[in-house]
């Protein structure tokens, strides 16, 4: 398609020519030939014009069909490899890559749309340079020369002037964009708990400080290219016009020459200076792709780019659960969080890890997922498809109450009387009337309490029947009554459970302790584990 786009421009270039010749013609049979002539001329001018308009057309088509085709397949590429091995993750941690989702969404679309314009273009506008300088230097040469030497040196001038600075005030824009349409993300996510604080003025004034350099930079973009590169374009384009009129005058004067002659000329000279104007009005555009490109390409390097950790804990494939000798420490290695455990974890056991906030329990439980593995020891684990993690605040899509309780698997195989026991052993039994069934959308985290969706989640546990359930305080939302009954049914399942958790009732539900404190992981029973962390 590209191709056939590239043939197309410069079909368009060769007939602009040979319609400017047949305009001359048509203005010659006018001035001194007779109606035969002029009829003719006008059949010949019409045959030109059908078919350059028949070229133009699908050119133009085509020129805005491939950046669609071409950003599916692009999007569709950086989507494969953003999903893929937990990337999403830890592109998080790379402060190099802000808001990947704008690059995902828009950045794409920008880089394909003027990439494609730009890649006609650097073809298109010299072959009408070349083609309409070829027609031009038979009428007169000399002018053919001068317009060359002009539009040369100014297309330089604007590239080493205007370039630089576009380029700069236009990756400027894509981020001051990006920072603004996060601090307003920020607030619909968070808009209950800011109600709850009254901190709407804060947000509004941060919101404000955020969109100030959106209007200050955009107000220079302007500037820079509608009033000082606009302006140069339009003296550029229009100044030579007059050359061929002043250098052929003389001998249409004298009845040397006809006046079609000029008017040919002056269609030809226009179009070489056209072809020069084309390429440094794209400075604009060109400076928004250099900006669209170096931010996808971040993030795709971003991606790509191995964790630069000095030192890994090792990962093995086993039948149970164990830790051996592990320390932990933060994804850049910068602190140690704990260090010397050793532990296993056999099948139908389970574990509870408690100790200080911030000590590091939870990224223990990074550390079990592979999320996190800067440290040193090893981490003996069954395959993670049999292993399901439940965070404090689990993930609820805006889906249907089936795609919730089955997420997040893909494939919807359980009847409605399972969907509904699972609910049912959680304390959800009437969630299905309220939500209208199991098939119909609905905004789940606006509509269900915390511990409502601790519950959702738990009943994910029940459907999926993992070997093993990681619990984050994942049920520290439900009174300690319906928290005792939903641990219960997780061990008469004989579901493998390991849990983060605060409440010394927890300790009657695991077989072991592991207490996380002062950088140093205790083993232990649990009641040990609660009662030398209060001591």
């Amino acid at each position: 398609m590209l191709a056939f786009s590239l043939g197309l421009s410069v079909a368009a270039a060769a007939l602009g020519p040979m319609l400017n010749a047949r305009s001359g013609a048509l203005v010659t049979a006018l001035s001194t030939g007779t109606s035969a002539s002029l009829r003719a001329a006008i059949v010949a001018f019409f045959g030109i014009l059908i078919v350059y308009i028949g070229v133009a057309s699908v050119y133009e088509y085509l020129l805005n069909l491939l950046p669609i085709h071409w950003r599916r397949w692009l999007t569709i590429r950086v989507l494969d490899r953003y999903f893929a091995r937990r990337a999403y993750y830890r592109v998080g941690f790379d402060r190099a890559i802000d808001n990947p989702d704008q690059r995902i969404a828009q950045d794409i679309n920008s880089f394909t749309q003027m990439s494609v314009v730009l890649s006609v273009l650097v073809v298109s506008a010299p072959a009408s340079v070349v083609f309409s300088t070829i027609a031009l230097w038979h009428t007169s040469a000399p002018t053919a020369e001068l317009l060359l030497a002009y539009g040369a040196f100014s297309s330089i001038f604007a590239i080493v002037v205007f370039q630089r600075r576009l380029t700069a005030l236009n990756f400027r824009q894509l981020q001051v964009e990006a920072d603004f349409r996060s601090s307003l993300a920020r607030v619909r996510t968070n808009a209950e708990a800011i109600a709850f604080y009254g901190g709407g003025a804060p947000e509004a004034e941060r919101a404000t400080t955020r969109f100030v350099p959106v209007y200050g930079n955009q107000n220079r973009i302007l500037r820079w290219s509608d009033v000082y590169l606009n302006g140069f374009n339009l003296a550029f384009a229009n100044l030579p016009v007059l050359l061929p009129i002043i250098v052929l005058a003389p001998q249409v004067l004298a009845g040397h020459l006809a006046v079609g002659v000029v008017v040919q000329s002056s269609g030809n000279a226009a179009a070489v200076i056209g072809g020069f104007t084309a390429l440094t009005q794209s400075l604009a555009g060109l400076a928004g792709i250099f900006a669209s490109t170096t931010r996808v390409n971040a993030l795709l390097t971003s991606i790509e780019r191995p964790a630069n950790v000095p030192r890994t804990i090792a990962l093995h494939d086993a039948p149970e659960l164990a830790l051996e000798r592990l320390a932990l420490e933060t994804p850049d290695g910068a602190r140690t969080l704990f260090s010397g455990l050793s532990i296993e974890v056999p099948n139908g056991s389970a574990l509870l890890v408690t100790g200080p906030s911030g000590s590091g329990k939870s990224s223990l439980l990074r550390a079990l997922a592979g999320l996190w593995n800067a440290g040193t020891g090893a981490i003996l684990r069954p395959p993670l498809e049999s292993m399901m993690f439940l965070p404090q605040r689990p993930y609820l899509r805006a889906g249907t109450l089936r795609e919730e309780l089955l997420y997040p698997s893909r494939a919807q195989q359980r009847s409605e009387a399972e969907l509904r026991d699972a609910l049912a052993a959680v304390g959800l039994g009437e969630l299905p009337g309220r939500t209208q069934g199991f098939d119909v959308q609905q905004p789940w985290d606006d509509l269900l309490s915390s511990g409502e969706r601790q519950r959702l989640a738990l009943a994910r546990v029940l459907l999926a029947r993992p070997r093993y359930a990681i619990l984050d305080e994942a049920t520290s939302a439900l009174e300690p009554a319906d928290e005792d009954a939903v641990y219960r049914l997780l061990r008469a399942r004989g579901i493998t459970l390991v849990s983060v958790g605060h409440r010394a009732s927890l300790a009657a539900h695991h077989d072991r302790g592991v207490l996380i404190q002062g950088g140093k992981a205790i083993v232990t029973t649990p009641r040990q584990a609660f009662a030398q962390e209060a001591s």
